[in-house]
C-alpha cells in the first residue's frame, strides 16, 4: 500500500487539487447562475430598494478569531405600493451599505420572492479558484519533480 502512495502520489495531489478547486469554481458559478436567472426572468421587476437596517452575525472561529458579516434588511415596495423586507444572503465585512439604496427584483406573484443586485459575482470566485488551483498545481509539479518526496 506505502509503495502505491508513493508511486502515485503525483497523481494524488493532482486529483485532490483539481477536486478541492474544481468544487469552488462549480459553486461559484452556480450560486451566480441562480442570481442571474432571477434577474432575467420576465416575471421579475426592477425597482429600488432602501437599505434601511444591518442584521449583524457574529461568528467564533476554531482558531478563536471572531468575524462579524452584516446583511443589509431592505424596504422596498411593489406596483401597487404595498412594501416588503428582504434580508440579503450575502453578508458584507462592513456597515458601509447602510441608508443606501440598491437595485432589487421582484416576483410580481410572489414579492416575497425576491433578489437583491448585489455586488457578489460568483464569476470572479470562480476565476479565483481555477488561479489558485493553477498555482496549486504548478507548485505541487515542481516539488514531485525537483525530487523532495524521492
Amino acid at each position: 500500500m506505502q509503495d502505491f502512495l508513493v508511486d502515485h502520489a503525483h497523481i494524488i495531489a493532482y486529483a485532490t487539487i483539481i477536486v478541492i478547486f474544481g468544487s469552488g469554481i462549480i459553486a461559484g458559478i452556480v450560486k451566480q447562475y441562480k442570481h442571474d436567472a432571477k434577474l432575467r426572468n420576465p416575471k421579475y421587476k426592477r425597482t429600488v430598494g432602501d437599505i434601511v437596517d444591518l442584521k449583524a452575525e457574529t461568528k467564533t472561529g476554531k482558531n478563536g478569531r471572531t468575524t462579524t458579516l452584516y446583511y443589509s434588511i431592505i424596504e422596498f415596495e411593489d406596483e401597487q405600493g404595498k412594501k416588503f423586507r428582504y434580508v440579503s444572503e450575502d453578508g458584507t465585512l462592513t456597515e458601509e451599505r447602510k441608508n443606501s439604496r440598491v437595485p432589487i427584483y421582484y416576483n410580481v406573484d410572489n414579492p416575497t420572492d425576491c433578489v437583491a443586485q448585489t455586488n457578489f459575482n460568483g464569476y470572479i470566485a470562480a476565476a479565483i479558484c481555477l488561479v489558485l488551483g493553477a498555482l496549486f498545481l504548478f507548485l505541487v509539479d515542481y516539488v514531485i519533480k525537483s525530487g523532495v518526496f524521492a
